[in-house]
């Protein structure tokens, strides 16, 4: 995604006739990032564009860099440490509310979604979609999981009972294998999943949340 963002802007900017320069920040090697520094600091850029959270802050740390900045590819901008709250930027983060009302429009007849969640991480998403589901046809119903282990056992309590699982962004449930095993169990019972990327469609998925990060 990041080298997408990229060649987006590269794109863009040629068509508005202006040069690009791209950066690869590598946060293991100092001398990289001395490198980099120099060179914003010497040139003195119409806009710097950070690419991802690391790039972000790294841009941002630069206090003495008096070009304007803009940050993409972040999730969750208000949670990313050490980028300032007056930081500007394109967010990886589609409204909770625009997710239901999307989910509502392609699937008519959906009685139950489960959201699969950690509360600790994502009670605030849940209580948000659930809010936004009581304007539309469906219920929102949690599926609470305080860590990987309990993924099965929670599956094996609520399918049947749900129409479709709403899987998010959450660290305790995230992983390939995980998402791939949800899917695949999914397939099994009749149940869909609804997920947040290309690799969800591409598992078996029967819908997600896709960016055109170009």
């Amino acid at each position: 995604p990041y080298i997408q963002v990229g060649d987006g802007i590269k794109v863009k900017s040629e068509e508005v006739k202006l040069d690009v320069d791209i950066f690869i920040l590598d946060p293991e090697i100092r001398s990289i990032q001395k490198n980099i520094l120099h060179e914003l600091t010497l040139k003195n850029y119409k806009l710097i564009t950070a690419i991802g959270p690391e790039a972000a802050v790294f841009i941002w740390g630069a206090t003495h860099i008096q070009s304007p900045k803009i940050y993409t590819a972040i999730l969750d901008p208000e949670n990313c440490m050490g980028l300032p709250r007056h930081a500007m930027g394109i967010a990886l983060k589609i409204p909770v509310e625009i997710q239901v009302k999307e989910i509502c429009r392609h699937f008519e007849n959906l009685g139950t979604i489960g959201v699969l969640f950690a509360p600790k991480f994502n009670q605030t998403f849940y209580d948000q979609a659930q809010a936004a589901a009581f304007n539309h046809s469906f219920e929102i119903i949690p599926v609470r999981v305080g860590s990987k282990k309990q993924i099965y056992q929670q599956l094996k309590t609520y399918i049947g009972k749900i129409d479709a699982l709403w899987m998010i962004p959450d660290q305790t449930v995230i992983s390939e294998k995980i998402i791939q095993y949800v899917i695949k169990q999914g397939i099994y019972q009749g149940m869909g999943v609804i997920g947040y990327n290309s690799f969800f469609t591409l598992s078996g998925a029967v819908f997600s949340f896709e960016f055109d990060y170009e």
